[in-house]
């Protein structure tokens, strides 16, 4: 091979590698130009889900998800006790990207041992070796407070970002003691009327008359069905569900231009922030009539 072969063969290789960590750093499934997951803003709510407690800990990482439907797989999968979900806004300023830990990991000699040495975890997929304090510790000399990027978990392409530190995790947001406006404004509702009172009764016993989910006890699988029984027939009987009644109603008039297209998309965030977890646990706390032993 000539020196110029060489060089080349070099360049090509340092090419892909480049490319590689691009596609990590993107956000997963995105098809076009080259992008990143976007860095947390100020105030932004993310979501950790686990079994049990949630207790962060010095030295040991925290994931967030994006969104809370992301956060309910591992809240579903990870840990013992109660399936949990709890938003937190992060201080993240400069997260390192796919490149940097991947730079890290070579730098420090991390392996698949050092993984399975500080986690659960086996190594094989890349974001495990944030478990290795030493390729954290590395970050961190390098300018890092955190990690961003995407993930591939289960079927499902997430965003998910990891503070350095235990600080950096701030509370969200909360409303009238709830975790947030939609959920409360959701919860006041459902419990403002004779009618949805009752509703909330009738889903509650739907819950206890299933059978249990397997993975779960029968507690568990009471607050999971009743969560998924309230988010389900709030969207069933939105407004907006008939779509031929809107199509035309719900237009400009001064342009005449649609706005389904808009009212649809502002209530679909406005449900998608709902903790409907905690409206179960409310309905389950301030029922007279459960009965978890009645199967």
């Amino acid at each position: 091979m000539t020196e110029q072969q060489k060089v080349g063969k070099t360049a090509t290789t340092e090419l892909d590698e480049i490319a590689r960590t691009q596609k990590l750093d993107m956000v997963v499934g995105f098809e076009g130009e080259p992008n990143v997951v976007p860095t947390p803003k100020p105030n932004e709510i993310w979501y950790h889900g686990r079994r049990g407690d949630v207790l962060f800990k010095e030295g040991r990482p925290a994931f967030f998800a994006r969104s809370s439907d992301d956060a309910r797989f591992f809240s579903e999968e990870r840990g013992e006790g109660v399936p949990n979900i709890i938003s937190r806004t992060l201080d993240i300023k400069n997260p390192a990207r796919a490149r940097n830990l991947d730079s890290a990991i070579k730098e420090t000699g991390a392996t698949e041992q050092d993984v399975l040495a500080n986690s659960p975890y086996s190594g094989e997929n890349f974001i495990d070796y944030l478990y290795v304090p030493k390729v954290v510790a590395r970050l961190k000399e390098m300018g890092f407070d955190g990690y961003v990027g995407g993930d591939v978990v289960g079927q499902m392409d997430i965003q998910i970002a990891v503070p350095f530190d235990v600080a950096q995790i701030k509370v969200g947001k909360m409303y009238n003691g709830w975790e947030n406006y939609e959920t409360w404004v959701v919860s006041l509702w459902l419990g403002n009327e004779e009618a949805t009172c009752a509703l909330q009764q009738e889903l509650l016993e739907q819950a206890q008359n299933g059978e249990v989910l397997m993975g779960f006890n029968e507690e568990e699988t009471i607050r999971l069905t009743l969560a998924d029984l309230l988010k389900e027939w709030v969207k069933d009987n939105s407004p907006l569900a008939d779509t031929s009644r809107w199509s035309i109603a719900c237009r400009c008039t001064r342009c005449g231009s649609g706005l389904f297209g808009m009212y649809s998309d502002l209530l679909g965030v406005g449900i998608d922030e709902v903790n409907w977890w905690e409206i179960a646990d409310d309905i389950i706390a301030n029922s007279v009539t459960v009965n978890t032993s009645k199967r």
